[in-house]
């Protein structure tokens, strides 16, 4: 009974490999059928990784950045703020929005003239720690599963203008950006920022303050950062070791008397071995008046020219009539 059902079980299995349509590679091969391929959406609007140069140098800068706020926060709020780098990496708005808890602090930005509209994250129960520092406590919570307050939130205003006003300035080198702060939400489901298959670039930094830890995200479109890309593509350029043009060839006067080797010569067809072993001294091989014509001209072992052999005044001569080539037929 078994071995009945083993043996339709690999026939039906068979019979859908079978159905299945056809899956081909970029070289025009076949996908074995037995083999499972996954199919996944690619939007070419949008490039869904930025080169590894470009991702190096925007690590580079965010690591910059999460020093730079951390000073900044712990100066602010009087107080140890860590902050450390965390990583840099794409994925899709939806993606972004999906992977958010349901109750967060939500801030949607502007950095004028970049295109697009970025989020910053920041959770909540940093944030109330923060907020408590701030109204002159020492950050810790005695309540922590709780919504923000309306005045916990008018608070965080300034808190993440700095994270805005410092990431905008990690790119002074590069463009004057113009931060501005457009709308805040605690629900992700209701973040209308950009489609849900738009691509983002997401920063993650690791914040710890007065015993309570958490990941503040700052999340741009990948079209935001296109002009930084370039501009960073154009420094680039401009470090790059320019090789110097080539000099121009130039004759020297002690090439003038270096003397070089010409050899006229033709070439036969082709002999067998009786005949060569045959050949005496004194022997005449009749030649194709033609082939004075093909008389061939080598410089340093190397053909070059193509001429006639003649005579002119009483010496032998080789008149060059054309560039010897591959093609050339002697």
């Amino acid at each position: 009974m078994s071995e009945t059902t083993a043996s339709e079980t690999a026939s039906t299995g068979a019979a859908a490999d079978e159905s299945a349509p056809p899956v081909f590679r970029p070289d025009g091969t076949r996908f074995p059928a037995g083999r499972p391929v996954s199919v996944q959406p690619f939007d070419f609007r949008t490039p869904r990784f930025l080169g590894e140069a470009e991702l190096s140098r925007l690590r580079f800068l965010g690591q910059q950045f999460v020093a730079s706020l951390g000073g900044r926060m712990a100066a602010y709020l009087r107080a140890e703020f860590n902050l450390k780098f965390g990583r840099i990496h794409t994925l899709q708005y939806g993606e972004f929005t999906r992977s958010l808890p349901g109750s967060t602090y939500l801030t949607l930005f502007k950095a004028e003239p970049l295109p697009g509209v970025g989020v910053v994250e920041l959770p909540p129960k940093l944030a109330m720690s923060i907020t408590n520092r701030m109204l002159g406590g020492r950050g810790e919570l005695a309540e922590a599963d709780r919504h923000l307050t309306e005045i916990e939130m008018a608070l965080l205003f300034e808190v993440v203008g700095f994270v805005i006003e410092e990431w905008c300035l990690q790119w002074r080198e590069y463009a004057n950006l113009e931060p501005s702060q457009l709308g805040h939400e605690t629900n992700a489901r209701f973040l209308q920022g950009s489609s849900s298959d738009t691509m983002m670039a997401l920063l993650t930094m690791d914040a710890s303050f007065a015993g309570n830890e958490g990941a503040i995200q700052v999340a741009v479109p990948v079209k935001m950062l296109e002009p930084l890309v370039k501009s960073i593509q154009e420094a680039r350029r401009r470090e790059l070791p320019v090789e110097p043009a080539p000099k121009p060839k130039q004759w020297r006067k002690a090439y003038d008397h270096i003397g070089v080797p010409v050899v006229a010569d033709w070439l036969l067809k082709d002999l067998t071995v009786s005949d060569i072993l045959e050949m005496r001294v004194g022997d005449v091989m009749q030649l194709p008046r033609a082939i004075i014509d093909k008389t061939r001209l080598c410089v340093s072992g190397q053909p070059q020219f193509v001429g006639r052999a003649g005579c002119e005044n009483g010496k032998v001569a080789v008149q060059i009539q054309r560039s010897y080539t591959n093609k050339t037929a002697v």
